[in-house]
C-alpha cells in the first residue's frame, strides 16, 4: 500500500513540475511578442512544450489511470500557481 501512495505522490509532483515548466515556457514565449521572428519562436516553443508535456504525461502515468489523474491534478495546480505568481507587472502612471 505504501509503495502505491509514493508512486502516486511522485506522479503528482511530476505533474506539478511539468505544469510549472509548461507555463513558464509559455510566459517566456509570450513576453517577446513584439520582437522580430515572434511567430517562428512561438511555434517552436509550442511544439517543444507540447512534446515535453505529452512525453512527461506518458512516462509518469505509465498506463495507470490513477497516476494519470495525479499528473493531471498536479498540472492543474501548477496552472493556478502560475496564474497567481506570474501576473504581468502593473504599469504605473504618474499623476
Amino acid at each position: 500500500m505504501n509503495e502505491s501512495v509514493i508512486i502516486i505522490a511522485v506522479a503528482f509532483v511530476g505533474g506539478l513540475g511539468l505544469g510549472l515548466l509548461f507555463f513558464a515556457g509559455l510566459r517566456l514565449s509570450l513576453s517577446r511578442w513584439n520582437q522580430k521572428g515572434f511567430l517562428l519562436r512561438y511555434l517552436v516553443g509550442f511544439f517543444l512544450r507540447m512534446f515535453l508535456l505529452l512525453t512527461g504525461f506518458y512516462f509518469l502515468a505509465n498506463g495507470s489511470w490513477q497516476r494519470m489523474l495525479a499528473v493531471a491534478v498536479g498540472f492543474t495546480l501548477a496552472r493556478f500557481i502560475s496564474q497567481r505568481f506570474m501576473k504581468p507587472k502593473a504599469k504605473t502612471t504618474a499623476t
